[in-house]
């Protein structure tokens, strides 16, 4: 069995790019019917969403050690009869525990 070497990263977009064939001609589209096409330049927002850096989270983390055997009935593990409760709304990169166990 022939095998081929496997080409590094800039031989292989040299490969991708030549099979891509050029745009022949650009169009402009109302957005609704742009669907299934590709763009043909970059476009750019006019403002800034959201407009302050911000990050949202919405979830919680936990150590899977610490709820390795858990269920459903027992969230926090099989030998554990505790529950989590949430603990407030910890800012990003707080050291406060936002879970507390009852």
């Amino acid at each position: 069995m022939k095998t081929h070497p496997i080409p590094g990263y800039e031989a292989a977009l040299k490969m991708t790019l030549d099979a891509i064939p050029p745009v022949k001609a650009s169009k402009e589209r109302d957005l609704g019917d742009c669907l299934q096409r590709v763009l043909y330049a970059d476009i750019h927002s006019m403002v800034n969403s959201p407009s302050v850096d911000a990050s949202m989270k919405d979830g919680y983390a936990v150590l899977s050690d610490e709820i390795r055997d858990a269920t459903p009935e027992t969230p926090c593990g099989r030998n554990s009869p505790a529950r989590w409760r949430p603990g407030g709304n910890p800012a990003c990169g707080s050291t406060r525990e936002p879970l507390s166990v009852y």
